[in-house]
């Protein structure tokens, strides 16, 4: 299924993550991200008010629903948020909130796949939505 997902991602639009639901946030991540053999990583993520896991080792990526107390870093937010922030880094971390490694963070980012213009679109979107500098 996931990599059905991966293949699913070329027909997606980057607005069409605007309506992800936070139950859908955890499989959308591992959509997303494609790990080495080697990584190891525990995420705790958090969205509209449930609690979600990810565990990541042997290439794979387990998902899972509640509070998990090993994580390596937690993100927390709407997903679309979530997903910015790992696409597109610190410059859409404003509408989450980060505890933990942030070390962990840049390692889950750099397991992100996209196709290229997804990739473009999101950056583009990020962009736009930055603040004006005063």
């Amino acid at each position: 299924m996931v990599e059905l997902g991966r293949w699913g991602l070329h027909f997606e639009r980057v607005d069409d993550v605007v309506h992800l639901a936070p139950t859908s946030l955890a499989n959308a991540i591992r959509v997303l991200a494609q790990p080495s053999p080697e990584a190891r990583l525990t995420i705790g993520l958090r969205s509209g008010g449930k609690a979600y896991w990810l565990r990541i080792e042997d290439g794979w990526i387990a998902a899972s629903r509640g509070v998990v107390e090993d994580a390596d870093v937690t993100l927390a937010g709407d997903p679309p948020d979530v997903l910015a922030a790992l696409v597109a880094g610190e410059v859409a971390e404003r509408d989450i909130e980060i505890e933990g490694d942030r070390g962990a963070l840049e390692e889950l980012r750099a397991m992100v796949v996209l196709p290229e213009r997804l990739r473009q679109a999101a950056l583009e979107l990020v962009a736009d939505a930055e603040p004006a500098a005063a």
